[in-house]
């Protein structure tokens, strides 16, 4: 399971294991299944690809916005587990759950 310090570990050297975690093979994954159906929706009808277009731009931009408020409210409210310093399971687990939803937004928003 990666937490917060193999994480912060993965992003400043990163290795082969990191960069085929989950955490970090959700923006891309994203990403590619967004062309996936975005062509195919453009190859059966058009408006059917702007309808699709518009949603996702809609979904990611409240995607941010959750995710902006939750790493917010780290740095506010807890930032001992935004540096690694003797954070709890479940809070340390949310910040990596809420950074990499954040990753995968910022790849569905700019896959739309």
């Amino acid at each position: 399971m990666l937490n917060f310090i193999s994480f912060m570990e993965c992003v400043n050297s990163p290795s082969r294991e990191c960069l085929t975690s989950p955490p970090f093979l959700l923006p891309i994954g994203l990403f590619l299944l967004l062309i996936a159906v975005g062509y195919r929706s453009r190859l059966q009808d058009k408006r059917a690809f702007r309808k699709l277009r518009r949603r996702t731009l809609l979904a990611s931009l409240a995607i941010l916005g959750v995710t902006i408020t939750v790493i917010s409210a780290f740095f506010a409210f807890n930032p001992d587990v935004v540096v690694g310093a003797d954070p709890t399971p479940l809070a340390e687990t949310i910040w990596v759950v809420a950074v990499s939803v954040l990753g995968g937004a910022v790849a569905l928003l700019a896959g739309a």
